[in-house]
């Protein structure tokens, strides 16, 4: 059955669903979705048309996945993030207090080379920006299971951020107290 083309508007396109798609579009490799996708092809102009449903629903969901990801992040995962937050580079750097050029650089590089305490820092401003992002007016898509999702591991994840922390503090001062530069332990 035709229907009419976005692009020239004559009733001369097709439309079908797709059983599976790999979601370039989203700026990560690894997406594929299952349903949800009709693709338009136009016998008149030549043009083909992708239409995800719910794709905001979609974008947030994988978000969260992303949040969620054991692991430390792809440079095309922080910048799906700082995109999902509707970040600036200049916002996100602002918030690490790294320079704008060093998020770019990151964002570019399939391994970003993160230390620990660095994708710590990451994921901590990325959960908070998330949140205050879905807070905003019309903003939220995710279902009330994703948003119970988020907030467990918002609150896992903050323990384990203070746990790492707390090992950092310690190691360095004992680094320090090793070096005779602090002399903190008598007095505490």
């Amino acid at each position: 059955m035709k229907v009419v083309c976005p692009n020239c508007g004559r009733k001369a396109a097709v439309s079908r669903e797709l059983a599976e798609y790999r979601y370039n579009e989203s700026g990560l490799k690894n997406v594929r979705l299952k349903g949800g996708v009709t693709e338009t092809t136009c016998s008149e102009c030549g043009e083909t048309y992708v239409r995800v449903e719910k794709e905001p629903q979609l974008l947030q969901v994988i978000a969260l996945g992303l949040l969620m990801k054991p692991g430390y992040l792809t440079g095309p995962e922080m910048k799906f993030l700082r995109a999902a937050c509707e970040m600036t580079q200049a916002e996100l750097a602002a918030e690490l207090r790294h320079r704008r050029e060093t998020v770019s650089e990151r964002e570019s590089k399939l391994n970003p080379k993160l230390t620990m305490a660095e994708e710590v820092l990451f994921r901590l401003v990325f959960l908070r920006s998330f949140h205050a992002y879905l807070s905003r007016e019309g903003k939220n898509h995710l279902t009330d299971a994703h948003r119970e999702q988020l907030s467990d591991f918002s609150q896992r994840f903050c323990e384990f951020a203070s746990q790492v922390g707390q090992r950092m503090l310690r190691y360095v001062i004992a680094l320090e107290e090793r070096e005779g530069l602090w002399h903190l332990g008598a007095a505490a």
